[in-house]
């Protein structure tokens, strides 16, 4: 017998519920009971009393066994689960026994046999703690069913004898582009990318063995072959009869890798152009960074000419001279054309080459480089394969592309400034509070008869004729103000001459530095 019962019994002869008592005591079990005779009192005490056992009289003065039944079952359903209903009677036909079962009773106990009843107890409680039991696993199952149905990630189950999917869920079915029948028709190794088959074996292995879950990263191909970075979470759930079944959660983190290369791209590219002045081999080794980063064989760098009317290939990696035969130049026309990216799965299909021409590529992949719709230049990379999947190429986003085009403008600005410097008619310098020039052009050198560098090493005020020195003071008292300010002095060349100059100089923002045009009063 069950320990600690509560029992109410539904009887209104003392004898009988005397009986059923003192069956009960035999097993030496400990538990309580109440006797009660009316139906008023019996639905109190459901709820006050809460048994686990109710055994009910078939005939009852004022009440019937059918509304109790009916009053139990309520119970049942909201308090306890397991409790068990037992119909105590003289006689009764077996219709309406097998009736009353069916209606919800566990057993029904002839008074004349009731050293039946402890058993009947027992197998009934027993019974309805094994089908509760059931049930509550049942529901926590389905639970977990639709968690892991509506769950983000992507997660999906498989045995190790045959590695076929038994389950996955709505996710991982939208992102691999599988219905649920073809899902059960592969295994977990269809969906690896080759080089990653091997150390997902070696993992699973790992896991059955130490029955500790992994995490790793892989990357994961999709129905039509694409595919995306993944994180596995490989656990293993069951293992019966040395089948192992494993449950995977995957997280697709392709936005964080992207984020992560986006990142590592954006420093790359500011870090070359602050490095280098000149334009073309910022472009030469930035174009070359992108395609070793996705090992690809080429690559090139489109921008516009002087008056902006066609497109000048003003970088290239891997390109041998014209190759590939003016495909490049078309390509960036096409994109020029829609304004977007363009990827060219195949470029056998694409009418972009000249006849009688070797087709040496078999991909690519273009994008317009522009500040608003202004577009100033296509980056153009080529792959010797087939490449369908687009993270095959260099991800150049909308941040990217910003900063390429921010530093082009910047860079041909300089590149204009610094070739007006460099071939200006009159004296042009740069000069700083800590006595030197930081920057001359030719004409100055000229002038003075001294190299770039003796003149950028040597103070300027020791060029000065000593009877000027006073202006070097002025200079510096009006360095605050934002007009140009003018001053004229003698300066002497290296072959002692003395030169009557007049400088016009202008504070630039850093306050530190100011620039100066400077002409020649001597003649």
């Amino acid at each position: 017998m069950e320990p600690n019962l509560n029992i109410l019994l539904l009887e209104d002869s003392p004898d009988v519920s005397a009986l059923v008592k003192r069956r009960l005591m035999k097993e030496e079990v400990p538990f309580s009971c109440r006797i009660l005779e009316t139906g008023r009192e019996f639905e109190e005490s459901l709820m006050e009393y809460q048994p686990d056992v109710v055994i009910c009289d078939h005939t009852l003065p004022q009440y019937n066994c059918r509304e109790a039944l009916v009053k139990f079952h309520q119970y049942k359903e909201k308090i306890n689960p397991v409790a068990i209903f037992i119909l105590v009677t003289e006689t009764v036909s077996e219709e309406f026994a097998v009736q009353f079962l069916k209606k919800g009773a566990d057993d029904y106990i002839l008074k004349d046999r009731l050293i039946r009843l402890p058993a009947a107890i027992q197998g009934a409680l027993k019974k309805n703690r094994l089908a509760h039991q059931q049930r509550k696993a049942e529901e926590e199952k389905l639970q977990l069913l639709e968690i892991l149905q509506k769950s983000l990630n992507e997660i999906f189950i498989f045995a190790s004898d045959s590695l076929k999917f038994k389950y996955a869920n709505e996710e991982a079915l939208r992102n691999w582009g599988y219905t649920k029948e073809e899902i059960t028709n592969i295994s977990p190794m269809d969906l690896l990318e080759e080089t990653d088959v091997v150390k997902f074996r070696r993992i699973m292995e790992s896991v059955g063995v130490s029955r500790k879950a992994r995490i790793f990263e892989t990357y994961l191909v999709r129905k039509d072959q694409t595919s995306f970075p993944a994180q596995v979470h490989l656990q293993l759930i069951e293992e019966h009869a040395g089948r192992k079944t494993f449950m995977a959660n995957v997280l697709d983190i392709s936005e964080i890798k992207t984020q992560e290369q986006q990142k590592d791209l954006a420093l790359f590219m500011q870090d070359t152009f602050n490095r280098y002045s000149d334009l073309r081999t910022c472009l030469e080794l930035i174009l070359e960074g992108l395609c070793k980063r996705k090992k690809l064989q080429a690559g090139e760098i489109f921008t516009f000419n002087f008056e902006k009317d066609s497109l000048l290939r003003s970088a290239s990696y891997g390109v041998r001279g014209e190759d590939p035969c003016n495909m490049g130049s078309r390509i960036a026309g096409m994109v020029l054309s829609e304004g977007q990216p363009i990827l060219f799965q195949d470029l056998e299909q694409e009418e972009l080459l000249e006849e009688d021409k070797e087709l040496r590529f078999k991909s690519a992949k273009a994008y317009p480089i522009g500040l608003g719709n202004d577009i100033l230049a296509v980056v153009v990379f080529y792959s010797e394969k087939k490449c369908r999947n687009r993270d095959a190429f260099p991800y150049l986003g909308e941040g990217l592309k910003n900063q390429l085009a921010n530093n082009l403008v910047r860079k041909k600005t300089e590149d204009e400034l610094h070739k007006i410097f460099l071939y200006s008619p009159v004296v042009l310098a740069i000069a700083s509070t800590d006595g030197y020039f930081k920057k001359v052009n030719p004409f100055f050198s000229d002038l003075l008869g001294y190299s770039r560098e003796e003149i950028l090493n040597t103070p300027y005020q020791d060029f000065l004729h000593p009877d000027d020195l006073r202006t070097i003071t002025e200079w510096e008292a009006n360095m605050h103000l934002e007009h140009v300010t003018h001053y004229q002095n003698r300066f002497l060349t290296r072959m002692g001459m003395k030169i009557l100059l007049s400088w016009y100089a202008a504070t630039l923002k850093d306050v530190s530095h100011y620039t100066v045009v400077v002409l020649d009063l001597t003649k």
